[in-house]
């Protein structure tokens, strides 16, 4: 790959995981590489990302880069391709042909995907060139496409003083239009481009649908100016308002009023269909932050700190929600000038506390890229990016697969028992140790599971002594119950068979029964939480989120917390509650939005340790009034553990009834 920013830009959605279990990857090469695979291609994988080929030219022309936005819908593939490059200065030669064009890829059962006529959707004018597309469907099933419009002549300095924040060497200081345009028909043919605003450099952005809602959100080059002001606007429409109608641009942030996305690109953002998570780096301390832009209010909340990287210009996000839950990569930069991949789960808290750290390198880690959504059955998370010497050095595509759920299961060859939750995932560690007759090579498989069960092995054939993993994952519905399940092994040399009792279990519940979405907060707040787990197990753990970052914690089925409203910002905070059981399965509620308005500021209280936002006073359901042991993170040889009575902090009181 040329440069390690081949999927740029990085707010793009590069990659996908098809209905079938594919994986589809839009990948720019340069120069280098088999002739035939030049310029912009799919790449597949239908072995969980552990192996890739080519699958399909895009636009096979290597002499200009170009980028594509991917979406599933059904079996079939959407696709806007656009042009992208480092430098996007004028060219006579190029700019005719920097249109943005929208693409169905249609399922042809299992052997692929074949490409219809590709649609203009925006041809630019003598002078003029369109960038980095973008794709969203709404609820309507309309087909919106956004891209850039870059003006024919450059900001002049005489004429606007602040022209000279944007840097002339990349052409970065040619005004952008943000242009959008839409079809009913299905992607045959596309309305005229509606300009929406302009902006005073080059820009990069995002569109998303969430719910009835879509939404645009797009920053400059311009370093808000100087970091002076906030730039990161946007627009919003719902699919019931005429097509032509959209909310008046807005500040995103105002919260921070000098807060702003990096170039507008630096982001990664998933709907979960009633809200929006946004993952930036902002563009004065080129730092990683969580944001959630809640549909119903259109309006973004506070900001919780994700990782202590900065000043960074490769730093970049990839984001996305397996089964509803949220996990967060990024390359982390180290002293040494090499890099790490950090991962975080919204449900166990953002921060660099709360970050899984995997093994560094010291290579250069180009934008990254993950599929915006993931079913349960997917077993490993895909993230790709750029591996280099030099940010400017050709590099390797790169795909890590991380488990997306840790082994709380092992299973021997005599006879045993395990739970699996409704809707989770388990690993099971198969040691063929005492397979009695057997030798060689063996095939595994399983009989007897619910139809709602799905059983998985790695590897399928295994060498007797070795071991194997069976993943198994219920769907979310699947019904409490118990099977008895046989787990077979066949060889040259015979049969063995192993049964043992499989409990399907529902996940722990969890509900916030006050304060409800829309409350108005202030002074010390109760926050009441209720869990219960399924027959036979617990509830270990019910954690307490604001606005993204894990705040407090307790024990037993009922918790009170005490929220001190005055040491956070005036204005909406997210609620969130998490569940775990003793199986390690957790369950989250939806965010609930509250309104904290304090006249002035109160007195302070018992800091979280770690956490973004201070809580004070803990109330748990205990049997009688206790002081609570404080817990702060700390690194220590096997990663970052909670230490317990953390010096410089006072205790929060803990109280409560059983």
């Amino acid at each position: 790959m040329g440069g390690a920013n081949a999927l740029s830009t990085p707010a793009a959605r590069h990659m996908v995981r098809m209905d079938s279990g594919t994986y589809l990857l839009a990948l720019q090469r340069d120069t280098m590489g088999a002739p035939s695979q030049g310029g912009l291609s799919l790449y597949r994988s239908d072995d969980d990302a552990q192996s890739w080929t080519f699958s399909a030219s895009i636009d096979a022309s290597a002499s200009d880069r170009h980028t594509a936005d991917l979406l599933p819908v059904g079996a079939d593939l959407a696709m806007v391709d656009s042009f992208d490059a480092p430098s996007i200065v004028p060219d006579a030669a190029l700019d005719p042909a920097r249109k943005v064009y929208f693409q169905w890829w249609r399922s042809n059962g299992a052997s692929g995907w074949t490409p219809d006529t590709r649609a203009v959707v925006f041809a630019p004018q003598t002078g003029t060139a369109y960038h980095r597309g973008e794709l969203a469907v709404d609820s309507a099933g309309r087909i919106w496409v956004q891209a850039f419009r870059r003006s024919a002549s450059p900001c002049d300095p005489t004429k606007d003083r602040r022209c000279v924040l944007c840097d002339a060497g990349n052409g970065d200081n040619y005004l952008n239009d943000v242009m959008v345009s839409s079809s009913a028909d299905g992607g045959r043919s596309f309305s005229p481009g509606q300009r929406l605003a302009s902006t005073l450099c080059r820009a990069g952005g995002r569109l998303t649908s969430a719910g009835s809602k879509l939404l645009l959100l797009w920053n400059d080059y311009s370093a808000n100016e100087n970091g002076t002001v906030m730039v990161t606007r946007f627009m919003q429409r719902d699919a019931s308002d005429p097509v032509s109608t959209w909310s008046a641009p807005q500040a995103a942030f105002p919260d921070q009023p000098a807060d702003g996305i990096y170039h507008g690109a630096a982001l990664s953002a998933v709907s979960d269909g009633s809200s929006v998570h946004l993952v930036y780096k902002d563009q004065n301390q080129l730092r990683l932050w969580y944001r959630r832009f809640d549909a119903a209010t259109g309006s973004f909340g506070p900001r919780v700190q994700i990782d202590d990287s900065e000043q960074d210009w490769a730093l970049q996000p990839a984001t996305t929600l397996r089964n509803g839950e949220l996990f967060v990569f990024a390359n982390h930069l180290l002293a040494s000038g090499g890099y790490e991949t950090r991962m975080w789960r919204l449900s166990t808290g953002l921060g660099p506390s709360h970050a899984t750290a995997f093994p560094a390198d010291e290579a250069f880690h180009g934008y990254p890229s993950l599929p915006e959504k993931l079913p349960l059955s997917a077993r490993a998370l895909p993230y790709v990016y750029g591996q280099a010497a030099n940010p400017d050095a050709s590099a390797n595509e790169v795909v890590m697969r991380v488990a997306a759920d840790r082994p709380i299961a092992t299973l021997s060859l005599e006879a045993g028992r395990t739970l699996l939750p409704a809707g989770k995932t388990i690993a099971i560690r198969i040691q063929t140790t005492t397979a009695s007759g057997l030798s060689g090579t063996v095939q595994l498989d399983l009989s007897g599971q619910p139809a709602a069960v799905h059983a998985a092995f790695d590897p399928a054939h295994v060498a007797v002594g070795d071991t194997a993993v069976l993943t198994l994952s219920a769907d979310p519905g699947a019904p409490n119950g118990s099977s008895m399940c046989v787990l077979g092994m066949t060889g040259a040399s015979g049969r063995a068979e192993m049964a043992f009792q499989l409990d399907v279990v529902k996940p722990p519940a969890v509900a916030v029964r006050d304060p409800r979405t829309g409350a108005i907060l202030s002074g010390i707040a109760q926050v009441d939480v209720e869990a219960n787990a399924s027959p036979g197990l617990a509830v270990s753990e019910v954690r307490l989120l604001v606005d993204g970052a894990v705040s407090a914690k307790a024990t037993g089925t009922t918790a009170t917390f005490s929220w001190n409203t005055t040491e956070v910002a005036e204005g909406a905070h997210d609620l969130t509650a998490v569940a775990v059981d003793d199986l390690g399965s957790s369950t989250s509620t939806a965010p609930v939005r509250v309104q904290v308005r304090n006249s002035s500021g109160g007195a302070g209280g018992c800091a979280s340790g770690g956490a973004a936002q201070p809580l004070i006073g803990l109330a748990l359901a205990l049997a009688m009034a206790a002081t609570a042991r404080r817990k702060c993170p700390a690194r220590g040889r096997f990663g970052w553990f909670n230490r317990l009575n953390c010096p410089g902090q006072r205790a929060c009181r803990a109280r409560g009834s059983s």
